[in-house]
Formats: C-alpha cells, structure tokens, sequence
C-alpha cells in the first residue's frame, strides 16, 4: 500500500492545546484514507512558520529517502516564507488537503438546508 507522512504545524503553545494540531492530523488523515495512502509517521513542530521548523525538516529527510508525499492542511502550516526553497525541491511532493475542510462545509450546509426545506415541508 502507498504511504505518505503527515506534517502539522501551530504558531504557539496555546495553540498546541487546543484543536488545531488535532484538526490539521485528522484533515490529513481523512485525504490520506481517500487517497487509499498508509500514514507512515506524523512531524509536528510549535513554533513561526517563518523560522526553523526542526520536524518538517525531518520530514522533508524522510519524503527524500522514501519517495513518500507530505500531506499538510495548508500552505501557511507549511511556510509563512514566499522564497522558501523546500517549494521548489522537486525531490518532495506536497499534498495540501485544507480544501476537505471546506467541502466538508458546504456539505454541512447544504444538509441544514435540507433540513429546514423538509421542516417547512412538513409545516413544524
């Protein structure tokens, strides 16, 4: 089965308690299982997407040595730098998988709407 390794990233440690690392993992993990992608390991580092990001640099080792893609949320879990050069390395593919988050929205809305057109349909 094809692998892929996941990379989550949080500005703060307030952040870090909160849902954000968890929303980024399972965001990920959800493209992974459409995908039909193993998840072989999970970096995460808490600190500026403009700084040193010591895990994602551990994960940019391991998609090197394996060939394996790195599902991340968004861009800016990946780099708040516009000339950050792991976005021209060729040797890594990167799999954004944020846009779930808004499909998964519009679905949610659109069941509300069901629900509420089935509501007045049925005069309650």
């Amino acid at each position: 089965m094809a692998q892929c390794i996941i990379y989550a990233r949080v500005s703060t440690r307030q952040q870090a308690w909160g849902h954000g690392i968890v929303r980024q993992i399972e965001c990920c993990q959800h493209q992974a299982k459409k995908d039909g992608v193993w998840v072989r390991a999970v970096y995460v580092d808490v600190c500026s997407g403009a700084g040193q990001m010591p895990n994602r640099d551990r994960a940019i080792s391991e998609a090197k040595e394996t060939g394996y893609p790195i599902y991340v949320e968004s861009m800016d879990r990946w780099t708040r730098n516009a000339s950050d050069e792991s976005l021209d390395d060729e040797a890594i593919e990167l799999v954004f998988c944020g846009e779930l988050q808004a499909e998964f929205a519009a679905n949610i809305a659109a069941a509300f709407v069901a629900y509420k057109d089935q509501e007045a349909m049925d005069g309650r």
